[in-house]
This record gives C-alpha cells, sequence and structure tokens, in this order.
C-alpha cells in the first residue's frame, strides 16, 4: 500500500510540471517499451526530475521499473498499435 500511495503523489507530481510519469517515450501511454528504456539504464545515476527515476533517489534501478509496472496502461504492459 505503502508503494502504491508514492507512485499515485510521484505521478500526480510528475503530472503538474507537464511530464506523465513512466511514459519515458512521450507517447502518452506506459507500456513494455516505456519499461524497457528504465531497465536499460538500470544502476545510473538520475539527474532530477528524470521521468526515470519514479523513486527520486538518484539511481534508476529495477524499483523505478516496478513502480512503472503498476502504472501500465494495458494489461501486461503490452504495447498496442
Amino acid at each position: 500500500m505503502k508503494t502504491i500511495g508514492l507512485v499515485i503523489l510521484l505521478f500526480v507530481s510528475m503530472s503538474a510540471l507537464g511530464t506523465t510519469l513512466c511514459d519515458i517515450d512521450e507517447d502518452g501511454d506506459v507500456d513494455r517499451i516505456d519499461i524497457s528504456y528504465i531497465l536499460d539504464a538500470r544502476n545510473t545515476l538520475a539527474l532530477p526530475g528524470d521521468p526515470r527515476d519514479t523513486d527520486g533517489n538518484g539511481i534508476i534501478n529495477v524499483n523505478d521499473a516496478r513502480q512503472c509496472v503498476l502504472l501500465c496502461t494495458n494489461a501486461r504492459c503490452l504495447v498496442l498499435p
């Protein structure tokens, strides 16, 4: 429950900045492509405001991807045409 609350808080905060949390490719949805961008950057440093760093700890890691999976637009994070 704590993680879901954090994701919702981050989503609201990022939306206010004009950035949708976890929509890395900015195509209007959260899907496997976005998750793969996060995983590709795993264990790297993140600049403030980086949408791949969902927990804001300055490091892009697997926890960021896990939080984004909760926000997937489609079931199983499928990519739809």
